[in-house]
């Protein structure tokens, strides 16, 4: 009986990591979006500039998202599941320029960006243990 139990809090454990995580790397994505719309309403940033935020923001997000999954027994999974659960949150709360950012070929697009940062950063941690 007490293996079982060790194997369900294993469980239980690996799961609130990816939900911190993911509740992490949203955060960061938050933060950054709020950062980059006060810049370029004081015109610290062009406004040509506009349609790269999102795409930017979700970049970093999924790389916080790669760091803070480190304590993952499969860590790249973790920042990967961590990462697309981050993005999967965004377009279900009407976040991040919902006409262009989350829309098919963006959408994927988000989504690649993300999966791909969370994956590098997982890669370069785990290089650099």
């Amino acid at each position: 009986m007490p293996e079982n139990k060790k194997k369900e809090n294993k469980g239980v454990l690996a799961v609130g990591r990816l939900f911190a995580a993911a509740a992490g790397g949203s955060l960061c994505v938050i933060a950054l979006l709020w950062i980059m719309a006060f810049s370029l309403y004081s015109g610290v940033i062009p406004g040509e500039y506009l349609s790269l935020c999102p795409y930017l923001a979700m970049g970093i997000g999924g790389m916080l998202c790669g760091l803070l999954s480190a304590r993952f027994p499969k860590r790249l999974y973790g920042a990967l599941g961590s990462a697309a659960l981050m993005t999967g949150f965004f377009p279900l709360v009407g976040m991040l320029l919902p006409g262009a950012a989350f829309h098919l070929p963006g959408g994927a697009l988000v989504l690649v960006i993300t999966l791909c940062c969370s994956a590098l950063s997982s890669i370069v941690l785990s290089l650099f243990r």
